[in-house]
């Protein structure tokens, strides 16, 4: 399963912020430098919805706010609960 992701890094919290134009719009708390926005929005995913971390992927857009990231399709109730997310 992919899901469509609008990263916002250097906030102040990690929090999910809706979804907008078709894709989950995540408020990072890290620096987009050298990747360390990506993994913390992998890192917080994976916690937030219970999913092992070795199972997320960003598949486009490392180096963009947009993002598509992949999951297992078992995981799929997973991230549903996260809101309305197209896939």
């Amino acid at each position: 399963m992919r899901v469509s992701i609008k990263v916002i890094p250097a906030a102040g919290s990690n929090k999910i912020n809706g979804c907008r134009n078709g894709e989950l719009v995540v408020k990072v708390k890290a620096q987009a430098e050298k990747g360390k926005a990506n993994r913390e929005l992998l890192k917080y995913i994976s916690k937030l919805c219970c999913i092992p971390r070795s199972e997320i992927s960003i598949v486009s857009g490392s180096v963009s706010h947009h993002k598509i990231i992949e999951i297992p399709d078992e995981y799929k109730k997973n991230i549903v609960k996260l809101g309305s997310v197209s896939y």
